[in-house]
């Protein structure tokens, strides 16, 4: 479940630290049933975009997603973990968990709040993973924390060494004591400048998968960087049908949605597809691939869709 600690900081007015009047919270009203999904993950290994090979149940995941909705306000509270299994990734240990929890207001991001952290990842390509994993050297951690109000952002980030004997399956453990850490770092939050009302990436995600046009573009903001994230959806029968025989969706209703990241700078960052059921009103990925290096390509897919 996404931490008591995140809602109250955004009902309660994260912003006062820097000096911004604290909006109005949503009180209770109706709420969505949680929509709640488990992955696992298989991996492809590249060569020069070539596939080398590819194992499954080499990682899992999970999404959590609720929404509370008062008048023209809703609380949207997003959490997705993921992380590799080492005994089948060939002693790869990576993992991470990411909250958001927004307040909507007239389909838009009115004020927001995020936290996250991540194992820290250096290898550029083949070689130096291969390096890596020899070494048996572990993994540090990425952790950030930040606040949307008003079209502005604050955002820490803080580097800290990997407690020994994590895993992603361990993830809900270590969020107290990685919150503390960011806590108790010196200082304020500093301001992220040049942006122009963005959004937090899951929203963007969620905002994406639920829009009637077959494409769109959103500036978001993550570790304190922002990025532009393009869309193109259209459906993909072929997919379809396997989704269609676990009886998660019908086949015509099954739409692939192709994302891409662009860096303020207009590198572009990275490419993601994404399929779904968009008959849903509350549509959640059926199945979502990314390469986090070009080496690699991870695939998730819903637990319990048949092959």
């Amino acid at each position: 479940m996404i931490s008591r600690r995140l809602l109250v900081s955004i009902l309660a007015g994260c912003s006062t630290r820097a000096g911004l009047r604290a909006g109005t919270p949503v009180r209770d009203g109706r709420r969505s049933p949680e929509q709640s999904c488990d992955y696992h993950a298989k991996a492809t290994v590249l060569m020069l975009s070539v596939p080398l090979f590819t194992r499954g149940n080499v990682g899992g995941g999970y999404l959590r997603v609720e929404e509370t909705a008062r008048g023209a306000e809703s609380l949207i509270r997003i959490e997705f973990g993921a992380g590799s299994n080492p005994e089948r990734a060939a002693g790869l240990n990576r993992f991470g968990l990411f909250e958001e929890a927004i307040v909507e207001s007239r389909g838009e991001l009115a004020r927001a709040a995020y936290f996250g952290f991540m194992t820290s990842s250096e290898e550029k390509n083949l070689s130096q993973a291969r390096s890596a994993l020899a070494s048996g050297k572990p993994n540090g951690l990425t952790a950030i924390r930040g606040r949307i109000e008003a079209g502005r952002v604050w955002n820490r980030l803080l580097r800290l060494p990997g407690p020994l004997g994590a895993n992603w399956r361990r993830i809900g453990e270590l969020s107290g004591g990685i919150r503390a850490q960011l806590d108790a770092a010196p200082g304020s939050d500093p301001e992220v400048t040049g942006a122009s009302k963005p959004w937090t990436f899951l929203y963007s995600i969620r905002h994406a998968m639920r829009a009637p046009s077959d494409r769109g573009e959103r500036c978001f903001v993550h570790n304190g960087e922002l990025y532009t994230l393009r869309v193109v959806s259209q459906r993909d029968s072929s997919y379809g049908a396997k989704a269609a025989r676990s009886g998660i969706a019908a086949a015509e209703d099954v739409v692939a949605m192709t994302g891409h990241i662009r860096a303020a700078s207009g590198r572009n960052v990275s490419t993601f597809r994404i399929w779904f059921d968009s008959s849903s009103p509350q549509p959640v990925p059926i199945r979502f691939d990314f390469s986090p290096r070009s080496f690699l390509r991870l695939s998730f897919e819903r637990s319990g869709l048949l092959a």
